[in-house]
C-alpha cells in the first residue's frame, strides 16, 4: 500500500498463496475523502473473487503522530482474508497515513502468532506526490 496525491493505492496482489506486483498500482481510497469519520469497504483484485478480496476499515481525519509533530491524517486497518476460507482473517495491518507525507507507521500481525511487527517514520518532508 502507497499514498500518493491520487489517494491510497495497492501495490501488490495476493491470489491464494501468491503475491504479485501491481504495476501501476490501484488507487483504492481517492483523496479527497468523504466527510464520514469512520468507513469500511470490500476490495479485490481482477484475478481473486470478491469474497476472498481484503477488507478495510478506515477512521479520520484525527491527529496522527509524525516526526514533525501531530497532523490531521487517518487510520487504516487491512484484514487480509484467508486464502482457503473467506470468513477466516488471515493478518492484519493497521496504517497511520497522512496526505502528502504518505505511511508514517504501520504494524502488521499475520497468522495466529503473538507476533506484530511496528514500522515508524522517524524522518520526512511532505510533497505533493508522497508515497510510502
Amino acid at each position: 500500500m502507497i499514498v500518493t496525491d491520487k489517494g491510497i493505492a495497492a501495490t501488490k496482489a495476493r491470489t491464494g498463496d501468491k503475491t504479485s506486483a501491481l504495476q501501476p498500482p490501484e488507487v483504492f481510497v481517492t483523496w479527497p475523502l468523504a466527510a464520514e469519520f469512520h468507513t469500511s469497504w470490500g476490495w479485490h483484485d481482477d484475478r481473486q473473487k470478491p469474497e476472498f478480496g481484503d477488507r478495510f476499515e478506515m477512521w479520520g481525519a484525527l491527529p496522527v503522530k509524525t516526526p514533525t509533530g501531530e497532523a490531521q491524517g487517518y487510520v487504516v486497518l487491512q484484514k487480509i482474508t484467508d486464502g482457503s476460507d473467506p470468513k477466516l482473517v488471515a493478518g492484519t495491518v493497521e496504517s497511520h497515513i497522512v496526505p502528502g507525507l504518505g505511511t508514517v507507521s504501520f504494524s502488521t500481525q499475520c497468522g495466529m502468532s503473538p507476533s506484530r511487527r511496528w514500522s515508524l517514520l522517524t524522518s520526512g518532508t511532505r510533497s505533493s506526490a508522497a508515497s510510502s
